[in-house]
């Protein structure tokens, strides 16, 4: 018995150092249906996805039929105002601040513009 130890350890061994970690994900589909599961990239090319799912088992999915990343949209913007106002011993006092926040950005080039006033 004290003799099988060891080569059961290094048969755990062996196996550990063969085993891949699958990643968790969840890929939507374009018909909108999602699926989650243990992506396979072994299995998976350019042209398919392959997916072990815990009910369906294993799924080799077409590129085609996964919704696609939305494309970052390169316009940006943001518009910011304030007013203040007080009237204390008919003294009165008023103020505002406005800040304007753009930029554009299209592949490595970046435009943006921002503008504080007060």
């Amino acid at each position: 018995m004290l003799r099988r130890i060891p080569i059961i350890a290094a048969g755990a061994v062996l196996l550990g150092a063969t085993a891949t970690f699958a990643e968790q994900v969840t890929l939507k589909l374009s018909n909108g249906d999602t699926l989650h599961g243990e992506l396979i990239p072994s299995e998976s090319t350019d042209t398919t996805t392959v997916l072990q799912h815990p009910v369906l088992g294993r799924l080799s999915i077409p590129k085609t039929a996964l919704m696609p990343e939305p494309k970052p949209k390169p316009w940006k913007l943001s518009l910011s105002g304030g007013i203040t106002g007080s009237n204390t011993d008919n003294d009165l006092d008023a103020g505002g601040t406005a800040q304007l926040d753009t930029s554009y950005t299209s592949g490595p080039d970046k435009v943006s513009l921002k503008v504080n006033a007060q």
